[in-house]
């Protein structure tokens, strides 16, 4: 609780930091999130960006501020969405691609480069699983199969599909075609 730290370092922890531990911190408090900022604020950003259909995802190193992934952005950067790419793969592409920037990141905040403000309000996603894991039969084509690939993220379950009370997992869009085929 006496010390004091020249820069706080957080990467991929999920609490928010009390503002008398942000006050511990002579230089910066700066985090890395896996999504881009202002628009995918919270968690599961790979997830949601894929089952938004967006064309990238990315990472945002970001100074901490009392607004939650709301500070003044250091370095931001996409990663171009593959038809075949899923949360995992997404997830290791950002995460290789995103530390690699580290040394850069850290002689900018050294340099005491004051970054850029966010814009536009974006969207906060919840730390809770995208439709709690639940395929909706409802949903069209291209929806269905965006989600699987959004839920596939071995060793966590995939998607789950109800079908008559009973529950499947799905890991990919030809599992879900074979349940429906053979549930008729």
């Amino acid at each position: 609780e006496n010390k004091e730290f020249d820069i706080l370092l957080s990467m991929g922890f999920r609490y928010i930091f009390s503002p008398s531990a942000l006050k511990k911190v002579k230089l910066a408090s700066i985090n890395f999130h896996p999504g881009l900022l202002p628009k995918y604020k919270g968690s599961f950003s790979t997830a949601w960006s894929i089952i938004n259909n967006e064309k990238n995802v990315g990472y945002t190193y970001h100074f901490i501020s009392r607004k939650i992934d709301g500070g003044n952005i250091i370095m931001k950067k996409k990663i171009l969405i593959n038809p075949y790419d899923t949360a995992q793969s997404l997830h290791y592409k950002i995460w290789n691609k995103g530390i690699s920037k580290l040394p850069l990141v850290l002689q900018n905040v050294i340099k005491q480069i004051d970054g850029y403000p966010q814009r536009n309000v974006g969207k906060y996603y919840k730390n809770e699983l995208p439709f709690s894991g639940l395929i909706d039969e409802g949903w069209d084509d291209s929806m269905i199969e965006r989600f699987i690939r959004a839920m596939y993220f071995p060793p966590f379950e995939p998607a789950k599909l109800i079908k008559r009370g009973v529950e499947h997992l799905v890991s990919s869009i030809e599992e879900y075609i074979e349940i429906i085929k053979n549930d008729k």
